[in-house]
């Protein structure tokens, strides 16, 4: 009897292990990251302070998701489902701002950006606030000198950590150029929750996915992307991809 009793607690203990989520992922406040290397005392101050209070000045949800995995068809994609999937933005129009990188995992416990398309401005905001176009081409403009591929070679993971802090700030001293660009609406009294979010692999099943094209920046060009709105009311929405 003690026998069975014993196999039946490994089994268990053996059951446990293969549910444990298959990726880890470390999050500083509105900034999310999977590859849990670039963490530093100024990542977690823009993370748990400087962008919320950015978020109400602007009456925008700001948030960072460095990613290690993309499940969708392109990062524009991923940056839509995410969005919708953990319920980011602001009142009624659910307005928000969000930066999303894609690095690989390297030998070493190393990330790299592969491409350097790989990272993307996403934006929602109503027509009445303004140009959600022209909002999402300054934080990509603000952003840009950050994403270097030297910065995201793999090589020196600090390297990328120092980058990423860099962008952040670089986005919130473009506040005078953004608040210009938006209509002031204050932001609600309660904050949207940080939620803990351990990735499936598929994320959209719950969200109609309409064949809308939307602009997706890419270098100085401009593309159709697919976007997914949820199945209530039509937003508008924007992406600036690398």
């Amino acid at each position: 009897m003690k026998k069975a009793y014993t196999a039946l607690a490994l089994a268990f203990l053996l059951a446990l292990s293969l549910c444990s989520p298959a990726m880890a992922a470390m999050e500083y406040g509105v900034i999310y990251d999977e590859t849990e290397s670039l963490g530093s005392q100024e990542l977690t101050m823009q993370g748990e302070q400087a962008l919320p209070q950015l978020s109400q000045t602007l009456g925008l949800d700001l948030r960072v998701d460095v990613l290690t995995q993309n499940s969708y068809d392109g990062l524009g994609d991923a940056a839509a489902g995410i969005y919708e999937e953990y319920d980011y933005g602001y009142g009624e129009h659910k307005e928000g701002v969000t930066l999303t990188i894609l690095l690989e995992p390297q030998d070493g416990d190393t990330y790299r950006m592969v491409d350097e398309n790989d990272w993307c401005v996403y934006t929602r905001l109503s027509d009445e606030r303004g140009s959600g176009q022209e909002l999402s081409d300054a934080v990509y403009d603000a952003v840009q000198p950050y994403m270097a591929a030297r910065a995201w070679n793999g090589e020196d993971m600090t390297m990328s950590a120092v980058a990423l802090t860099q962008a952040v700030d670089a986005w919130q001293k473009r506040r005078r150029s953004t608040s210009a660009q938006i209509a002031r609406r204050p932001a609600p009294a309660r904050m949207p929750v940080w939620k803990n979010r351990c990735r499936a692999a598929s994320r959209c099943s719950m969200y109609l996915m309409l064949q809308t094209f939307f602009p997706m920046r890419s270098g100085k060009s401009w593309s159709s992307g697919r976007s997914y709105f949820p199945k209530a009311g039509l937003r508008r929405l924007f992406c600036s991809c690398g």
